[in-house]
């Protein structure tokens, strides 16, 4: 098996882009679990916090 350069950096990427994933994935069903635990109007309130956030940024 060839461990060239490109080869490393391809395999770092695919590693990288699948940890993301595996992030993405935990805060989206623990999201997901606050929002079942939570109200309408929590949720609202963190929607329009979100929005201030982006706005910022």
């Amino acid at each position: 098996m060839s461990t060239s350069p490109l080869h490393h950096h391809l395999h770092h990427h695919l590693l990288h882009i699948f940890i993301n994933l595996l992030h993405l994935l935990l805060i989206m069903s623990t999201f997901h679990h606050i929002t079942l635990r939570t109200s309408t109007s929590h949720l609202h309130l963190l929607q329009q916090s979100i929005k201030l956030t982006l706005d910022a940024t």
